[in-house]
Order: structure tokens, then sequence, then C-alpha cells
């Protein structure tokens, strides 16, 4: 029980005792009224039925031959028991709210908790979608499928949600401190986030490019004297307005407000262009 509570399991299964029954929702083994797991046993599925008996955390239990349906629709989950004869004896829809885990807005490229205006930021938890969606096509969506995310009430662009994580856009004038919201057809979740001027973090993988966008590697090194890309996030403000989720220009190019530099080994080199 513990180890379902810890990871917000909304849904156990149960067989062995031949018959069928329902809890009300619970943690920590006690009945709660909103977020909880609900527990079904059904095993009355052909040997001989045992009796059942009253008890505090029983919502219906029956002493019968059956089967339980399960019907995903988005978000929901209807389960349906239906006795031997065919009639229904029992029926219930779940509908689990989205949880943010602790600390769980973070850099999208670092997954630490430095964020900073314009940054992708990725969040995580649980029942946060219903399956796993990207955006197809700028300018970035603020809703996919039903799940939005706000920054002190204004909607962010998407990239990405899926069950346990959605990444985001901020936007370039978020101010510190806000607040983070995500939002399904079953209810919302907040976090509290604090936001620095810039909070730099390069991507694990293919940050550094040759000028034609191949990816530098051990098969494809940098030389010297060459112009390289490197793809970044949490640079913060822009010389310019525009809003989240919208294309970068190629005219007028958005270069950032804070001054940058690039280490290379022991070398400092300022870069010919630092932005969007």
């Amino acid at each position: 029980v513990p180890i379902l509570d810890k990871y917000h399991v909304p849904l156990v299964l149960n067989g062995h005792e031949h018959s069928y029954q329902r809890s009300w929702t619970l943690r920590a083994g006690q009945v709660v009224e909103g977020e909880g797991a609900v527990y079904v046993t059904t095993g009355g599925g052909g040997a001989s039925i045992y009796p059942v008996f009253p008890r505090p955390f029983l919502a219906f239990a029956e002493s019968a031959h059956h089967y339980v349906r399960s019907e995903v629709n988005g978000f929901n989950m209807t389960l349906r028991s239906i006795r031997i004869d065919g009639q229904e004896i029992d029926k219930i829809t779940l509908s689990p709210p989205p949880i943010i885990t602790e600390n769980g807005a973070v850099n999208a490229a670092s997954f630490t908790p430095a964020l900073a205006p314009g940054e992708l930021v990725s969040v995580f938890g649980w029942q946060l979608a219903a399956g796993e969606l990207s955006a197809a096509r700028l300018p970035l969506p603020s809703s996919i499928s039903g799940v939005s995310v706000t920054l002190d009430g204004q909607r962010l662009p998407l990239l990405h949600v899926s069950p346990t994580q959605i990444n985001a856009q901020l936007p370039f004038d978020a101010a510190d401190p806000t607040v983070l919201r995500v939002t399904t057809p079953n209810g919302s979740s907040d976090i509290s986030v604090a936001l620095s001027e810039v909070a730099p973090a390069l991507f694990p993988a293919g940050s550094v490019a040759h000028a034609d966008g191949a990816p530098v590697d051990a098969d494809s090194p940098a030389r010297p004297g060459e112009f390289l890309m490197v793809f970044l996030t949490g640079l913060g403000r822009v010389n310019g307005q525009i809003a989240p989720g919208q294309a970068a220009p190629a005219a007028p190019l958005l270069t950032v407000r804070a001054p940058v530099e690039v280490r290379l080994g022991n070398a400092t080199i300022q870069p010919s262009f630092a932005g969007l």
C-alpha cells in the first residue's frame, strides 16, 4: 500500500478471493475524499464462490460468478461488473486528476530547478495526459488533447504531453515568483516556480553542430577555425517582441539581452550571435 500511494496508483485489481468487492477511495488504508486508489477484487471466474462480509472500506460487494469489463475513454475509465446472468451489478467511473510531483517543474535540458523567461520547461507527474502526443507545427498550440499549462493564468505553448511528462515554453515576460498549473478535464494541479534572469542549459545530445546543421561527434569532429552552432535553452529575455511558441524570425534576428560567452577548455570565445 505505501508503494501504491507513493506513485498515486488510481486502481488496484485483485484476485484470489472468489467474489466481487469494490472499495471506497482509499489512501494509507483509510477512506478519503479525492485522490486515492480504488481496490477491486474480481475472483468470480468459475470456481466455488466465497461469502462476503460488510467492511467499513467496502463500497459494494456481492458473492457471485462475474467478470469485470474496463472501458477507457480519454481521461476516464469505467469498470462494469457483469454477473453470470448478464446483469450489471456494479459500475464505477475513475477520473483521476493530474498530479505534479514535488519540484516537478524543471529545466527541459538539465532537469534542474533553474528556470528563466523563455525557457523550455519539463513538468513531471501523474495523470498529466491521456496519451503521448507532440505538437505538429509552429506556432505551438496552447492545448493538446484537453491538456493545458498556465503560468499565473497565461497559457503556455506545448511541445509534448504524456501521462508523466509535459514539455512547454515559458513566456519571455515571465516574472518571479510565479505559479504553474496543469489542467485536464479531470481537474488541475499547481506548483510554485522560481525564475532567474538566465538559466542556460545544453541539451544532452545534439547541442553542438557544424554550420550545415550536422552534429559534431566523434565521427565528425570540430576543426580549428570552424564556425559552430550551439543549441540550448535559458538565455533569458530577448531584444524585441515575440510571443512564446512562435518560430524565431529570420529578419530581424532576435538577440538575447544578457551577455554570453563560450568557453572551450581554457579558451574564452565571444559568440558572433546569441539569440533565437
